[in-house]
């Protein structure tokens, strides 16, 4: 087994989505603007170390990379390395990426569905 310790540089800002609705009450009469306002840092992953990816999330985010840049294993016909990337990699810690002080909010419209193009109007 080979272990690597890495350094990774963001080339834009990350956006957390964890559920927590039961954990933060909405406020008598608050809209759903200003409850998102008061409580964005709780979808963030945070810990007494700061503001981390969960090791499982990170693996995911690895093997999505390799699937979506579909390199070819040389001499294997179509086959690719995602495959090798799934089942022969092992993150055993949470990566932190900042402390929660210097968490910063950066609000941005999403549509409901996720999707690019709304399949239709709700």
């Amino acid at each position: 087994m080979k272990k690597y310790d890495v350094q990774l540089q963001s080339v834009s800002p990350i956006a957390f989505g964890r559920y927590y609705t039961p954990e933060v009450p909405e406020l008598r009469g608050e809209t759903k603007q200003a409850y998102e306002e008061r409580t964005w840092k709780n979808r963030a992953h945070i810990d007494k170390n700061g503001v981390f990816i969960p090791a499982l999330a990170f693996k995911n985010l690895l093997t999505s990379a390799a699937k979506y840049l579909g390199l070819q294993i040389p001499g294997k016909g179509k086959s690719t390395y995602t495959k090798h990337f799934a089942s022969g990699i092992l993150i055993t810690d949470n990566v932190y990426v900042a402390e929660k002080r210097n968490c910063e909010g950066n609000g941005f419209t999403c549509l409901l569905t996720g999707c690019e193009v709304a399949a239709s109007v709700l």
